[in-house]
């Protein structure tokens, strides 16, 4: 194989690496606009803010909320609108409790 047959080939399993990449990318944002969708349905507008800032602070958490809430949702356990009080309790029982020790020497 000469350098030109092996750059082909380079290009090519880069373009296919770029063209799957991009089909994950979308399919992340389409079940983001439809999270976003369901959340808007469901939080009120202080509730969406605040979890819209947990999101930018900590991702992990924020999907945990949402995936919380969705799950409540299915289950009919959420009627109507959740406030920001109602949220605030979500975040702390998810939150877990951290034991802080002071040792001093």
């Amino acid at each position: 194989m000469n350098e030109e047959e092996w750059r082909a080939q380079r290009e090519q399993a880069l373009r296919e690496k770029q063209s799957h990449e991009n089909g994950n990318e979308e399919r992340r944002a389409e079940v983001q606009s439809q999270l976003d969708t369901l959340l808007t349905r469901i939080l009120t507008p202080e509730a969406k803010t605040r979890l819209g800032n947990v999101r930018l602070v900590n991702e992990e958490k924020y999907l945990q909320v949402a995936q919380t809430l969705m799950m409540l949702v299915q289950q009919g356990k959420i009627q109507g609108k959740v406030t920001d009080e109602q949220l605030k309790q979500l975040l702390t029982q998810l939150t877990p409790k951290k034991d802080i020790s002071i040792t001093r020497k």
